[in-house]
């Protein structure tokens, strides 16, 4: 059986910019194990959680206070928006978060309130989304089946294909033209792993495994392979 993490270091290698497993058991950096030593940096989080079954652990966030700042000189070089994926799996702590108004972060890259590029839950209740740039968030209804249970997103943009998608373990569930590149770098206060900024805002409320960063859209088959952990 392949660990989940060796699936991720071993999809597209040339092409990952970032990852961080999230399975840190102490401390406050979130090491980035692709090569590139994008680290994050832990607040407010705790750690040493149950994980998505693949026996590591990760971090649960408060619904408040916690994030992880991923910002980088690294990753601010290394990522565009051009052509790019982002992968993580989410779970809400509860099913009140689950079915509440409130918008909560799971993975966010910005340059500002109006140009980004982000993956977490909408006002809507039971209802995640993906938005790139101004586009605004475009968005997929995903119901629980049962109970809170952890959740694979994929999150895929290509300028050349012309093309931005979203895949819920890793079923193509919304595909839209490409809106085109934005002009700016990502901001030190705006690159996030359970919260849009280092406010922090929108924070997440549950649990946050496996997110990592591709300078390339990946295929439907990737997207799918990665949505299970076995």
């Amino acid at each position: 059986m392949t660990q989940y993490h060796c699936k991720c270091l071993t999809t597209e290698t040339d092409d990952l910019i970032a990852y961080w497993p999230l399975w840190e058991a102490s401390g406050d950096a979130a090491e980035d194990i692709s090569g590139h030593n994008s680290h994050g940096l832990y607040t407010a989080v705790t750690l040493g959680q149950p994980g998505i079954g693949d026996g590591k652990t990760c971090p649960s966030f408060d619904g408040a206070n916690s994030f992880v700042n991923i910002y980088s000189d690294e990753l601010e070089r290394n990522f565009d928006p051009a052509e790019f994926t982002f992968l993580i799996w989410l779970k809400v702590a509860n099913e009140a978060v689950w079915s509440d108004a409130t918008q909560r972060m799971a993975m966010s890259l910005r340059v500002d309130s109006s140009t980004y590029a982000r993956i977490g839950k909408s006002t809507t209740a039971a209802n995640l989304f993906g938005a790139l740039f101004s586009t605004g968030a475009q968005s997929i209804n995903t119901t629980l089946n049962s109970g809170v249970q952890f959740i694979p997103m994929v999150m895929t943009a290509s300028a050349s294909g012309n093309f931005f998608r979203l895949y819920r373990r890793g079923i193509l569930r919304l595909s839209i033209a490409h809106p085109g590149a934005w002009v700016g770098a990502i901001s030190p206060t705006g690159c996030c792993i359970g919260a849009t900024t280092t406010t922090p805002a929108s924070p997440w409320s549950g649990s946050l495994a496996h997110a990592a960063i591709w300078s390339k859209a990946l295929s439907d088959a990737h997207a799918a392979y990665l949505s299970r952990y076995w």
